[in-house]
């Protein structure tokens, strides 16, 4: 079957370098790269560019449209972002169902918040978000519930290629 694989975890929690060690760029959605599309960088009050996200209305509007084109296609496709809302687990779930996809959420939520802020201060500048939005979305998950039907798993878990 295929396996549309969805990422789960606060910023530097290790999403994209998991995408990178695994060469999974090619069959990766992120709304981070359609922000840099749509706005390029916006400079912050402390002088660094930043992704925007002033234009997240059309970039998960087009995030969506890609992902439904491309399950529809049947191409294998792996969601980079933070995944802290059920809504947008259900979202994908739909798609994945409508699409005859098993949806497999590989788990970053549990690496710890100091790590998380620590790895995201490692990140370029333009990648750093605020501690305290990692903050926010970190307590999130405590409070989100993952819906019955999709497999779970650690990233040390994954076991490498896209349909594994």
């Amino acid at each position: 079957m295929k396996k549309l694989y969805v990422l789960r975890g606060a910023p530097g929690a290790g999403k994209s370098t998991f995408i990178k060690l695994h060469d999974l760029e090619w069959y990766t959605l992120c709304p981070d790269e359609l922000r840099i599309l749509f706005s390029s960088m916006e400079k912050g009050e402390d002088g660094h560019y930043r992704i925007s996200q002033k234009h997240d209305k059309i970039v998960w509007e087009t995030f969506y449209k890609i992902l439904k084109y491309r399950l529809s296609i049947g191409v294998p496709t792996v969601i980079d972002a933070t995944c802290s809302h059920t809504k947008d687990i259900n979202t994908y779930k739909k798609y994945a169902d409508t699409y005859g996809y098993e949806m497999v959420i590989i788990d970053f939520a549990d690496v710890p918040l100091e790590t998380c802020l620590l790895q995201n201060k490692k990140r370029p500048v333009y990648k750093w978000v605020p501690d305290e939005v990692i903050e926010k979305i970190y307590a999130r998950y405590a409070t989100q519930v993952i819906p019955e039907g999709i497999s779970i798993i650690k990233k040390d878990e994954f076991k490498g290629g896209i349909n594994s």
